[in-house]
């Protein structure tokens, strides 16, 4: 994960013919997973494995940060209540209201799928954990990524 946060800033940081333009200081990561609701145990087991990857982020990337000029990583989690048009609109919120420059993914396949046309539909990377089937990556090519052996299967 520390190398996807050095490598995928915000893409509308990309300007005419793909210019590169000033990188934010702050990298925003946005979540959506079911906190409430049906699926709210593995939401919450979702959630938490987030929480310790990225603290284990914040104390040992501190100086590739500071390499690229970054302050901080900021991380923002919203609950879907186990609900696919709940996901899709709080996907909406984390890019139009907080800016986000990468999402995680939720939990299970009926709430990915949802997330992963959201990415694909702004251009923002995605990394999505718990999804079963590879079709549905495949239909998000430019912005799922996987972060295991499974992820090969294409």
């Amino acid at each position: 994960m520390t190398i996807a946060l050095a490598v995928f800033p915000r893409c509308e940081h990309l300007g005419p013919a793909g210019a590169a333009q000033e990188a934010p200081k702050t990298i925003k990561i946005g979540a959506v997973v079911p906190l409430t609701g049906a699926m709210a145990a593995g939401g919450r087991w979702v959630k938490q494995g987030y929480e310790i990857g990225l603290k284990h982020v914040k104390k040992t990337a501190g100086s590739l940060f500071k390499q690229f000029g970054r302050r901080s990583l900021l991380s923002r989690f919203l609950d879907d209540e186990s609900a696919p048009t709940k996901t899709a609109s709080r996907m909406e919120k984390l890019y139009s209201v907080d800016k986000v420059d990468l999402f995680l993914g939720g939990f299970a396949n009926a709430l990915i799928i949802p997330q992963l046309a959201i990415a694909e539909k702004y251009r923002v990377p995605s990394f999505v954990t718990t999804i079963g089937s590879t079709r549905s990556l495949k239909r998000a090519t430019n912005t799922a990524f996987r972060p295991s052996w499974l992820s090969r299967i294409r």
